[in-house]
């Protein structure tokens, strides 16, 4: 099925705002263009969920991928990570 460049859009916005607790999903659906009902049934049909449901997973994805994130990095020596660290901000 062709891409949905309008729920592109909008999937774009809730990923880089997601943690901002002043976003309003149905602020962002007005912002679309369309009416929110609208937009709301395209989103649902390009990803199969609603717009606060996909939210509610991109959150929880981000969430899991920090405390795996966290437990490797408590896995590495602290010397090795030192030098990462100085590689990383020498750049």
């Amino acid at each position: 099925a062709p891409s949905d460049p309008v729920v592109e859009r909008l999937q774009r916005r809730l990923a880089l705002s997601f943690n901002d607790p002043e976003l309003s999903v149905g602020d962002l659906l007005i912002e679309s263009g369309y009416h929110k009902d609208h937009i709301r049934r395209r989103f649902i049909a390009a990803t199969g969920k609603t717009p606060n449901a996909y939210l509610t997973d991109l959150t929880a994805s981000v969430g899991t991928f920090t405390k795996e994130f966290v437990s490797y990095v408590n896995l590495v020596p602290v010397n090795l990570l030192k030098v990462f660290l100085f590689c990383l901000l020498s750049n």
